[in-house]
């Protein structure tokens, strides 16, 4: 026979999925305040990679400012698609624990 769970223990686990929750939010906004850094990083990156080829216009300087411009543009690329990854995976697990805390 099954026993009905008490009161006591359903606050508990109440409590526990409503920190577990909290700690996806802090994360998700954490992640939002990196990604929006590390795109104004790339930004500026870019915009030096623009001012480097406007003055090194011609010869092997120039082709090595945009093999490592696309060089980074690729490591943007990269780690936006990582991001937006992890970014899904939170917002999963906050409305996992949201459905949770409902059950309960």
């Amino acid at each position: 026979m099954e026993q009905q769970p008490t009161i006591e223990g359903l606050q508990e686990q109440l409590k526990v999925v409503t920190e577990a929750r909290y700690k996806a939010e802090t994360s998700l906004h954490k992640l939002e305040r990196n990604t929006e850094d590390v795109q104004s990083i790339f930004q500026k990156i870019q915009q030096l990679f623009n001012e480097m080829r406007a003055t090194w216009q011609e010869g092997e300087m120039s082709v090595q400012i945009a093999d490592l411009q696309q060089e980074t543009v690729y490591q943007q690329q990269g780690y936006l698609y990582e991001s937006e990854d992890d970014y899904e995976k939170l917002q999963k697990k906050k409305h996992a624990l949201m459905d949770k805390e409902d059950e309960l």
